[in-house]
């Protein structure tokens, strides 16, 4: 014998409550929202920004083989004061990357790729954040080109800029903005 349960009719959009005030109310908001909590990040003191610009370093392209790009790097990195830590940009001709991408392995870094002329210092400039002063206490540029002169005029007196340069060349203009200077 099978016993039938009461049914309970469907309610109807006339029947369920409404939205204007009639059952449902709506939760009040809080007067502000509570402060964001940021990730913890070392403080500003203790990082530098570095701006690599690997074939300005390395010299003419006859000198962008394995073995040179691998010790100019390691040279850049030492003179330039690098620690773990710190922010390293590198930028190059996708043909002079892929000679120095597995030296890279294990260094936490982005890499940029680009041809044309100053590619690598275009993108190196872009690369650097609008609150540089605010997230890092330095600035190290490995490169003797003239396009990161604003940029470096630009922080004088806010925070020390270094330029590591190859035995090549160095605009003029870097090197008057420039807080230091050192030579591979």
């Amino acid at each position: 014998m099978v016993t039938a349960s009461p049914v309970r009719p469907v309610p109807t959009v006339a029947q369920g409550p409404s939205l204007r005030g009639e059952g449902l109310r709506p939760r009040p908001r809080p007067a502000a929202c509570p402060p964001r909590r940021r990730p913890n990040r070392p403080p500003a003191c203790q990082r530098a920004l570095h701006l690599v610009d690997i074939e300005n370093l390395a010299g003419a392209p006859e000198s962008w083989t394995p073995a040179n790009l691998r010790t100019t790097f390691a040279d850049y990195l030492s003179a330039s004061d690098w620690h773990p830590g710190d922010a390293l940009i590198v930028a190059a001709n996708p043909l002079v990357m892929v000679h120095i991408a597995f030296e890279l392995d294990g260094l936490p870094h982005r890499s940029q790729c680009g041809t044309g002329p100053d590619a690598a210092d275009l993108l190196l400039l872009q690369a650097v954040p609008s609150d540089l002063v605010a997230r890092y206490d330095r600035l190290s540029v490995g490169s003797g080109d003239h396009a990161f002169a604003p940029l470096v005029a630009g922080l004088k007196g806010r925070i020390p800029t270094l330029v590591v340069r190859s035995a090549g060349w160095l605009a003029a203009e870097l090197y008057a903005a420039a807080d230091q200077v050192v030579d591979l």
